[in-house]
């Protein structure tokens, strides 16, 4: 693909090699300003676009594909975590309280319907795997009472369950299996794994920072968030006498060998590492 453009309009966009030819007598040479190269940034491709014509493309076909930048968020199926999540309501069905629950993942959100038999199968099983930290359980509602008085109490009641639904979400981040797990019991309701695990395919991280270049083999697991990407980064980095911090870091991907894109939050980078599976690869520029 080659990015043309236009001499008469400001606009640019992609299109094959194919439909394009080189003309001869606009591809003079003159002298140009040399300075410093950055293997990482030297994008420029050995043909000029203005050197190149199309006899096929008019200006209203020329337009500017879907990057990694734009606002559509790649789909993947792989787990990843809940950032959010919240009680809506709690209506009384068939002589049940059903839980109406939004949660956002990704940057998508979805609603999700439990019963409090759910919420008690949940906690008992990551109490099961890490006791730790975990927030207490909303009592149930007593049967006994009326239903007039559940209902003038369910805005406590809502209450105390988003307080334990954010205490899970603050539990779970320093666990994968826990995550794991409250992933699976919000999407599919089952702690048994429904979904394609990640696979443990190797990958190859090639950073550069401060004008050196590091090589990292990892695996998908590794970095399956930019947080993890983060910390992997400021880890091999202090190996090599280089002090960091995670926080600090700003990360700069290059894709197919050209195009540069800044990991600035957790969509973003999610895209990314869709095409990162593919590759098996990933070029990073690391700046503070």
């Amino acid at each position: 693909m080659c990015q043309v453009k236009l001499m008469r309009e400001i606009r640019s966009g992609l299109i094959s090699m194919d439909y394009l030819e080189e003309k001869k007598s606009l591809n003079h040479t003159s002298p140009t300003a040399k300075g410093k190269s950055n293997p990482l940034l030297d994008l420029t491709p050995p043909t000029s676009p203005s050197t190149i014509s199309s006899s096929v493309f008019s200006t209203a076909t020329l337009s500017r594909g879907n990057s990694c930048c734009s606002g559509t968020i790649g789909k993947f199926d792989t787990f990843t975590q809940i950032q959010d999540c919240e009680l809506l309501s709690i209506q009384r069905i068939q002589a049940r309280w059903q839980y109406t629950l939004k949660y956002k993942m990704a940057g998508t959100e979805n609603t999700q319907n439990k019963y409090y038999q759910d919420f008690y199968s949940l906690h008992c099983k990551l109490i099961a795997l890490d006791a730790n930290n975990l927030p207490n359980l909303p009592s149930p509602i007593d049967p006994i009472k009326s239903v007039l008085k559940d209902a003038l109490n369910m805005d406590t009641r809502k209450f105390d369950f988003n307080c334990y639904l954010k205490g899970i979400i603050a539990s779970t981040n320093s666990s994968r299996k826990l995550k794991k797990n409250f992933y699976n019991w919000m999407t599919t309701g089952s702690f048994e794994s429904e979904i394609k695990e990640v696979q443990m395919i190797p990958l190859k991280l090639k950073i550069l920072f401060r004008g050196d270049y590091y090589a990292i083999k990892c695996f998908e697991t590794d970095i399956n968030t930019l947080n993890d990407l983060q910390h992997l980064v400021c880890e091999r980095l202090k190996v090599h006498n280089e002090s960091v911090e995670s926080n600090a870091l700003r990360l700069t991907a290059k894709l197919e060998g050209w195009y540069i894109v800044e990991l600035a939050n957790e969509d973003v980078y999610q895209n990314v590492l869709s095409k990162v599976r593919v590759a098996q690869r990933l070029v990073l520029e690391v700046s503070i």
